[in-house]
């Protein structure tokens, strides 16, 4: 269950072994995501197998941060416990892994 913050607004996510890094990550500046090192494919949401080739072999890295917008839509109903309407739901292409 995720935990609520200090302000008790939005929804923090559940850290596991395989996700942590990416939700603390953003502390020092840098957005990181799972690489796979078989096939170098970035893997979002992180977890332990990479969903393109199947290898455990997996990393973490730094990307620039820059991406571009593929769509997003503007959630105005059906808010969730912690995350009221509306809400925005995006989907960006990162510059390393369009």
């Amino acid at each position: 269950m995720p935990e609520e913050n200090g302000e008790g607004v939005r929804p923090l996510p559940s850290l596991t072994d395989d996700s942590a890094f990416f939700w603390t990550s953003g502390a020092d500046g840098r957005l990181r995501f799972q690489e796979c090192g078989a096939c170098a494919a970035l893997v979002h949401p992180p977890q332990p197998v990479c969903s393109y080739c199947r290898s455990h072999d997996t990393r973490v890295t730094a990307v620039s941060g820059y991406g571009t917008l593929v769509g997003f839509t503007v959630n105005q109903r059906f808010g969730l416990p912690g995350l009221p309407a509306p809400y925005v739901v995006a989907q960006v292409a990162i510059e390393e892994d369009p």
